[in-house]
């Protein structure tokens, strides 16, 4: 059995090992194109500390790009070899889907809710507000 937050946070990693399953992915993120070296070449700003890096490569599954590879992954940052044409600029917003969801998530105080395309309500991440008591 799936566990219950990620049956609600569907990720990638659940996706492409039960494709049978028919789920739409419910945590969908943003990452910008910071700088753009060569034709070929882009920097994002999605590093280790917006998703976990404790899976192998790919960690994300990135929306609106059919073709590329990652070539590095540092902190703050992720460096992509772009395959095929694109007309990408520096501040285009790229949408991923990590492949495990609950570090991504856990980083993060709210998330925003958008449904057909419009911000509707915010949600706590409850994960975020434990503490240790003795």
């Amino acid at each position: 059995m799936v566990p219950l937050l990620n049956r609600i946070l569907w990720d990638y990693g659940y996706s492409s090992s039960f494709s049978d399953m028919d789920f739409l992915h419910a945590a969908v993120l943003i990452m910008r194109i910071i700088s753009k070296p060569c034709h070929d070449l882009v920097c994002i700003d999605l590093g280790h500390k917006a998703i976990s890096e404790e899976m192998p490569q790919p960690r994300v599954q990135i929306l609106n790009l059919d073709s590329y590879s990652i070539l590095n992954h540092s902190e703050e940052h992720m460096v992509l070899r772009i395959h095929g044409t694109y007309n990408l600029e520096i501040g285009h917003i790229l949408y991923w889907i990590p492949y495990h969801i609950c570090p991504t998530v856990d980083r993060y105080d709210s998330v925003t809710v958008v449904k057909n395309g419009l911000t509707t309500e915010k949600w706590d991440v409850e994960a975020r507000k434990r503490r240790i008591t003795y």
